[in-house]
């Protein structure tokens, strides 16, 4: 198995940070080139063209932010990681960045829905696993044993 394109997807959660971490991993060991990912959406209710630029606004900041820490922590390992702010739903915009750029494993966080709530609004997760072009790799919590 040939790992030479990591593709981190990055929300600013605490599941992705570990993920983010696990990426890194990853990469050193299979000396791949990473790419941290983020994701922003536009408000899913109408609005105006203003309200619409500022959420966007915002989330692009938000965005930048996440993607300025992620690029420290890989860099601090001794790794250079590009970056990508994609616009769209997480999971599509996900799975299209892994097929148009050769992508040969997905490492995302998994935020533990429960069973009712991930079947009645499903999750990020759960779609890109569905429909990935390549491997994923998902870190959930750590429960005790």
């Amino acid at each position: 198995m040939e790992i030479t394109h990591i593709l981190i997807a990055l929300d600013g959660s605490e599941l992705g940070r570990r993920a983010m971490e696990a990426g890194i991993d990853v990469a050193l060991r299979y000396r791949a080139r990473a790419t941290v990912l983020t994701a922003i959406q536009h408000p899913a209710y109408a609005a105006t063209v203003g309200e619409v630029e500022e959420a966007d606004a915002e989330q692009r900041a938000f965005a930048e932010r996440v993607q300025r820490e992620a690029v420290e922590a890989a860099r601090m390992r001794g790794l250079d990681v590009a970056t990508a702010i994609v616009s769209g739903h997480p999971a599509e915009a996900i799975v299209d960045y892994a097929r148009q750029h050769a992508v040969d494993l997905i490492v995302m966080g998994h935020r533990g829905l429960s069973n009712l709530r991930r079947f009645l609004i499903g999750s990020v997760t759960d779609r890109v696993v569905d429909h990935a072009p390549c491997m994923v790799l998902v870190v959930t919590e750590r429960r005790p044993r």
